[in-house]
């Protein structure tokens, strides 16, 4: 299952744990739900390369 994460201070949805902007803090919020918006663009380049691990 996809877990999309993002830092709180922050409103870009993560799910790429290889993502340079994955949130590494304790400062997180989680959804195992894909968002309607608000999707890190380095996350869909990633997905779309074959490249992001989950």
């Amino acid at each position: 299952m996809i877990m999309y994460v993002k830092d709180k201070k922050s409103n870009k949805w993560h799910w790429c744990e290889n993502c340079s902007n994955y949130p590494t803090s304790y400062n997180v919020e989680t959804r195992s739900t894909k968002p309607n918006s608000d999707l890190c663009d380095e996350c869909k380049a990633k997905e779309k390369a074959g490249e992001c691990r989950q």
